[in-house]
């Protein structure tokens, strides 16, 4: 009977601890995967173009310095997993970065909180 109330109680515990876990790394999966999509729509907009967009919009929606290609190159500009826009740069038009802040939000950090980046 002991046991079973301790196995009980551990689990109860640990369960929760688990489960945030097992949701963070999701997050993370879900927020690569995110990226990873990005990157070939960006991809394929430098392959039309000769050169990456200044700006994330202009995958979905054509801009006026490339015109080579009428429909979007992604239906929509998704979020990290977390909600929020991932950061886009491009030092120059022939290099880009993207980089989600992970689920803090805050540049650096480990596990969860560490910054993903293309």
């Amino acid at each position: 009977m002991n046991r079973i109330l301790v196995s009980a109680v551990c689990a109860i515990i640990l369960l929760p601890a688990s489960t945030v876990f097992a949701d963070s790394s999701d997050q993370v999966k879900t927020t690569k995967t995110t990226i990873i999509e990005l990157s070939r729509a960006l991809d394929m907009y430098y392959a039309d173009c000769g050169q990456y967009p200044v700006e994330l919009k202009f995958l979905v929606k054509p801009s006026a310095a490339c015109q080579r290609r009428k429909q979007s190159y992604i239906k929509v500009i998704k979020p990290d997993a977390w909600g929020r826009p991932l950061e886009y740069t491009r030092p120059d038009a022939k290099h880009f970065h993207l980089r989600s802040f992970g689920a803090d939000g805050v540049e650096g950090g480990d596990r969860e909180n560490a910054d993903i980046a293309n």
